[in-house]
C-alpha cells in the first residue's frame, strides 16, 4: 500500500493498451447480456448509464450500480467501464471497488478516450 498510494492520485502512469480494431468485435452472447455503462472523466466525475453520481465515492457508486442491477433483475449484467485518457486512477479503482461490492461478476474495460 505504501508504494501504490502515491500513484493512485496521478494520471501520469501511461499504460498503452493493445490497438483497438476498426470494427468492434462483439461476441454473440454480449449482444444479449444487459450492460451497466460507467464513464470516468478526467475531472473525476462518474457517470452511470448517462446519470452523474454525486459524490463520486465507492459507497455512492456501489448504491447506484446496485440500483441499476435491480432494474434488470434476473440477469447478470456486464459493467462496461470507460474513462478519459487522463482520468486519475483512484476514480477508476473506486468504480472497480464499487462493482465488486455490488457483486458484479463481469467487467469490461473499454479503450481510454483521447482528451
Amino acid at each position: 500500500m505504501i508504494l501504490i498510494s502515491p500513484l493512485a492520485d496521478t494520471a501520469v502512469l501511461k499504460v498503452v493498451p493493445p490497438p483497438v480494431p476498426s470494427k468492434p468485435q462483439v461476441l454473440e452472447e454480449d449482444d444479449k447480456t444487459p450492460q451497466i455503462k460507467v464513464d470516468v472523466t478526467k475531472n473525476g466525475s462518474v457517470i452511470i448509464n448517462g446519470a452523474a453520481v454525486c459524490p463520486a465515492d465507492s459507497q455512492t457508486i456501489q448504491k447506484r450500480i446496485e440500483a441499476e442491477k435491480e432494474k434488470i433483475a434476473g440477469h447478470d449484467p456486464v459493467l462496461s467501464l470507460s474513462s478519459d485518457e487522463l482520468a486519475k486512477h483512484k476514480f477508476v479503482v473506486a468504480v472497480m471497488d464499487a462493482a465488486e461490492g455490488a457483486h458484479i461478476k463481469k467487467l469490461r474495460f473499454e479503450a481510454p478516450r483521447k482528451n
